[in-house]
């Protein structure tokens, strides 16, 4: 998710609104990657850092990106229980609406 079409997917859905949960093998591209897509909004909106996003041109106008971050290596099995457990522990008020899986593997 830290590149490529996930990552644009990613920035899309945040855009939009929707909580994000971005899952990857690496947590520092995993956080590296939610930080360019805040720091793209940001740049878009022409926001010089986050704490401005409460305020708008004078009007309260909340920007509403979520976007959470976990760790998942999709070729361990283990690894994938463990992120399923930990991800409907935090969850567990939301309905899981869209998965788009985008690992590739390499052989």
């Amino acid at each position: 998710v830290n590149s490529g079409i996930g990552f644009e997917i990613s920035k899309a859905l945040a855009k939009c609104g929707v909580n994000v949960t971005l899952a990857c093998r690496n947590h520092e591209k995993c956080k590296h990657a939610a930080t360019k897509i805040l720091e793209a909004e940001m740049k878009i909106l022409s926001l010089k850092n986050v704490s401005d996003f409460n305020y708008l041109g004078g009007s309260e106008m909340m920007l509403s990106i979520n976007i959470d971050t976990m760790v998942v290596d999709t070729s361990s099995l283990a690894s994938v229980k463990t992120f399923s457990k930990a991800y409907l522990a935090k969850n567990e008020d939301r309905a899981l609406d869209m998965l788009f899986f985008n690992a590739g593997r390499g052989l």
